[in-house]
C-alpha cells in the first residue's frame, strides 16, 4: 500500500519537505562547491608559489656560479644573488627554498666578516624548521655567529637546549669553542671532553672529527 493514496497527497507533500528543507539543502550545495573551489584555488596557489620559489633559487645558483667563478661580472652576480635571496626570505618564508637562500647568504657573509648580515640571514633560516637536525646546525652556525661579534652569553644560551644523540658531540664542541673565546679554559676543556665521550663508539680513533677534538684538548692542556 503506497504511503501516499494519491498522486496529488505526493505532490503536497514534496512541497511541503522542499518549503522546509529546501533552505538547508541549498546551502549544503554551495557550501560543497565553495570548499572543492577553495581547495583547488589553494593547490593552484600553491603550486605557482613553489615554482616561482624554485625560479628564484635557481637564478641564485646561477649568480651564486658566476661569484665564486670571479671575473668582470662577479659584483653584479654578487648583488643579484642578494636581491634573490632576500626576496626569497620575504615572499616565501615557509618555503624551504627560503631557507635554503638564507644560508647561502649567511655564508656569503661571514666569508666577507658580515657577521651582524650572517646573523639575520640564519634567524630567518631558523624560520623554516623542517628537519630536526638542520636546525641543530644552523642553531651551531648562529651561535659561533654570535660568539663573533662577542655575544658569548647570548650563544651558550642557544646550545641550551637539549639534541638528538647524534648531534651532542657537535654542540659540546661548540660549546667549548665559546667558551675558550671567552678565556673559560677549564670549561672549554670539559666540554670538548665531553664532545670527545659522546662521540658514537664506533667512530675510529684516527677519525678527523676526534682528532680535532684532541687537538683542542691538547693546546687548552699546554696554555
Amino acid at each position: 500500500m503506497d504511503v501516499y493514496r494519491t498522486e496529488e497527497e505526493q505532490v503536497a507533500a514534496l512541497h511541503g519537505w522542499v518549503k522546509k528543507n529546501g533552505v538547508a539543502v541549498l546551502i549544503a550545495v554551495l557550501l560543497a562547491v565553495a570548499t572543492y573551489a577553495a581547495w583547488n584555488w589553494y593547490r593552484h596557489t600553491k603550486l605557482e608559489q613553489s615554482l616561482t620559489a624554485s625560479s628564484l633559487y635557481q637564478s641564485m645558483m646561477q649568480s651564486y656560479q658566476t661569484v665564486v667563478a670571479g671575473g668582470e661580472g662577479a659584483a653584479d652576480a654578487e648583488a643579484r644573488l642578494t636581491k634573490g635571496g632576500e626576496q626569497l626570505i620575504a615572499e616565501h618564508d615557509s618555503s624551504p627554498y627560503a631557507q635554503f637562500a638564507a644560508l647561502m647568504l649567511a655564508g656569503r657573509a661571514v666569508e666577507q666578516d658580515d657577521y651582524p648580515a650572517a646573523e639575520k640571514y640564519l634567524r630567518a633560516a631558523l624560520v623554516v624548521d623542517r628537519d630536526e637536525k638542520l636546525v641543530v646546525l644552523i642553531t651551531h652556525r648562529l651561535a659561533r655567529v654570535l660568539s663573533a661579534q662577542g655575544k658569548h652569553d647570548e650563544a651558550l644560551a642557544l646550545l641550551s637546549a637539549d639534541v638528538p644523540e647524534t648531534m651532542r658531540s657537535a654542540r659540546e664542541d661548540v660549546r667549548g669553542d665559546i667558551l675558550l673565546a671567552q678565556g673559560k679554559r677549564d670549561l672549554a676543556r670539559a666540554a670538548w671532553q665531553q664532545a670527545i665521550d659522546t662521540l658514537a663508539k664506533d667512530i675510529p680513533k684516527e677519525d678527523p672529527a676526534r682528532r680535532l677534538l684532541e687537538m683542542k684538548l691538547d693546546y687548552v692542556a699546554g696554555e
